[in-house]
């Protein structure tokens, strides 16, 4: 089991930095068949990244940001909200110094569920590795060579 953020699943989806390491460490994950989680969250979190894109200049169409999250909400990603989980997201929010608990929620899940959580995020990852040792950044995987 792993949970992943949505850092990492906008990466899985639009071509962007990292966006290699992201699918592979998806395929991976997909050729192990490890179940991949997340909080009720990342639905929310890829529906304001796709809104967003449709404002910027040469943007997504709506149409477009549509498809985007069709896609995103047909990926086998589970969707787990395990009965605490928002109470401590707010207490490791507050432990970690983090400015809101959105992060927090993802770092709690992964807690509940005794799995690694991957981030985009390099700031959130050198923020909380230390004191979470299940955090991995993104940079960090390991691209299959060959």
């Amino acid at each position: 089991m792993i949970c992943l953020d949505s850092s990492v699943v906008v990466k899985i989806i639009l071509d962007e930095e990292q966006s290699d390491l992201a699918r592979s460490l998806y395929d991976a994950l997909l050729l192990n068949r490890t179940t991949i989680i997340a909080p009720p969250l990342l639905p929310i979190e890829m529906t304001n990244v796709f809104r967003k894109r449709t404002r910027l200049q040469n943007g997504l169409s709506i149409g477009e940001a549509g498809a985007l999250l069709d896609l995103v909400l047909s990926l086998p990603i589970t969707i787990q909200n395990p009965p605490g989980l928002h109470r401590r997201a707010l207490v490791l929010a507050n432990a970690l110094g983090l400015p809101a608990t959105y992060d927090a929620h993802y770092l709690a899940l992964a807690e509940f569920m005794a799995c690694e959580f991957w981030t985009a995020d390099l700031r959130l990852a050198r923020q909380t590795r230390d004191r979470l040792p299940f955090v991995r950044w993104l940079g960090d995987h390991a691209m299959p060579t060959g």
